[in-house]
């Protein structure tokens, strides 16, 4: 696994955490007998689109999200301003 991940010449528009899950996903795929996958991100890694990735690879994947990067999300999510007027712990899915 090559976890450097830094400037390529034939990078593919995506930010520089999706292409880092997405290589680590191809690999546990591959050497992976069970079918029954999580995935627990950072908020440093986890992103929207990046969620969506997981779920059309059949694979579950939970962790926090950074607000400016829940592009996407606002159409099936609580409002950020909303969410943190709950108690610690709330959560929207």
């Amino acid at each position: 696994m090559i976890t450097y991940q830094g400037k390529e010449i034939h990078a593919l528009k995506l930010p520089l955490s999706t292409r880092f899950i997405s290589n680590m996903v191809d690999i546990i795929k591959e050497n992976s007998n069970t079918t029954r996958r999580t995935l627990y991100f950072d908020n440093f890694f986890n992103n929207y689109d990046l969620l969506v990735m997981s779920s059309g690879l059949k694979m579950r994947a939970i962790g926090t999200i950074r607000p400016c990067r829940s592009n996407g999300a606002d159409a099936v999510m609580l409002p950020d301003k909303q969410l943190m007027k709950q108690k610690r712990g709330a959560y929207d899915f």
